[in-house]
């Protein structure tokens, strides 16, 4: 148990594998940082964001988060993207994507793009169902990347709408730069037009 910051007791439970977080009263001794919050229901929208970019960056580990006692992100951790998105989205949108495998290059300079898209005709009025990731990484569903998959269906998709999907793009580490941004939520190619 750590409250205030302090371990304040460690103590053997009997439980499945896995690791289990439970958070309440985070901010008790911070009352300042609590008037900046948004609402509840805002702040629990940001966090099962997160969480879900967390369950399709990682599909072989089994995710579940309760807000107030109810179930909002359940995963089976089959270790499969679309079981993940079938979880996340419900079966009808899932069955619906398409599966993308494309890679070039060797050694450092190697790319490879993975996941899943949607059709042109399954299509959500904001980027919330875009999830992009470099190397198991989120990044934010703004910049090159997501003008290049919006591209890629120009005139096939109504104005203000946007895809359904789920790339993984894998460079070597020592292709990317992951400290662009404080949140590490953006990164930066060092050969962008390689990886476009």
């Amino acid at each position: 148990r750590i409250a205030g910051g302090e371990l304040q007791a460690r103590t053997a439970r009997g439980c499945s594998p896995g690791t289990t977080f439970s958070v309440r009263n985070l901010f008790y001794n911070a009352p300042v940082r609590r008037e900046f919050l948004r609402s509840e229901a805002t702040e629990a929208s940001a966090i099962t964001a997160i969480v879900t970019q967390y369950a399709l960056a990682y599909p072989e580990v089994r995710f579940t988060m309760l807000v107030d006692g109810r179930m909002v992100v359940q995963t089976s951790g089959r270790g499969d993207m679309r079981e993940a998105l079938i979880d996340l989205y419900g079966l009808d949108v899932a069955r619906q994507l398409l599966p993308v495998d494309a890679a070039h290059g060797d050694d450092e300079q190697a790319v490879a793009v993975r996941g899943l898209v949607s059709p042109p005709g399954l299509t959500r009025s904001s980027r919330g169902a875009i999830h992009l990731f470099v190397n198991r990484r989120a990044i934010q569903p703004r910049g090159q990347l997501t003008i290049v998959l919006e591209e890629a269906y120009h005139t096939l998709m109504m104005k203000g709408r946007h895809p359904v999907a789920a790339l993984d793009i894998r460079v070597h580490p020592s292709m990317v730069d992951v400290n662009v941004h404080p949140t590490k939520s953006e990164v930066k190619f060092r050969d962008t037009t390689r990886v476009l």
